[in-house]
């Protein structure tokens, strides 16, 4: 995003990709390109890896979950088309997913409840932040675009837990008693 990428602040509240929380302490536009991609690139490969498999049930809705974030995180997105939010959302809510899985993702969306930058932006205008904190690179790195850095949270954690899951998988620790093969019959 860098220097002049958005008119102010304002408009670089609602940012939720990558590139702008990147761009404010990186000043190289194809710098901050290439991590973004090279993020992303790294964080899809869990989902490609299960999506060859032809997955069901919570392992589908867990591939869309983390590819939902990462559309978020790699295009262009302002903080109302987090709404593709609901599919980690439902993915931590099942009570297929372990506890210790889902209140991570549970969490961090909560950032996403309330508008946020309006929140932000409103508490500043009425001076319940000092000056020194939102004008300064730690307000405007990390605090404004901290929806973009949930994300980026949200976004490790899911592929985090499905290559651990893939993992055992690849090691027998899964119940092959119900698997169904990608021509859509059953082997029980």
């Amino acid at each position: 995003m860098g220097k002049g990428w958005a008119r102010s602040p304002i408009d670089l509240m609602e940012f939720v990709n990558l590139q702008y929380p990147l761009s404010t302490f990186i000043d190289n536009r194809l710098l901050v390109e290439a991590l973004t991609w090279g993020t992303t690139l790294v964080l899809v490969v869990p989902a490609l890896r299960s999506l060859v498999r032809c997955p069901t049930d919570i392992t589908l809705l867990h591939c869309v979950s983390l590819l939902a974030v990462l559309d978020l995180l790699f295009f262009y997105h302002r903080s109302y088309d987090a709404v593709v939010l609901v599919f980690p959302m439902a993915w931590a809510l099942s009570p297929i997913v372990p506890r210790s899985q889902s209140w991570p993702v549970l969490l961090t969306l909560a950032l996403f409840s309330v508008p946020l930058d309006g929140v932000l932006l409103a508490l500043d205008k009425l001076s319940f932040i000092p000056a020194w904190l939102s004008s300064g690179p730690v307000w405007r790195s990390f605090v404004l675009p901290c929806q973009a850095w949930a994300l980026l949270i949200i976004a490790s954690w899911l592929a985090y837990c499905l290559a651990r899951s893939e993992a055992k998988a690849s090691r027998g620790h899964y119940d092959t008693r119900q698997t169904i093969t990608c021509n859509g019959t059953a082997d029980f």
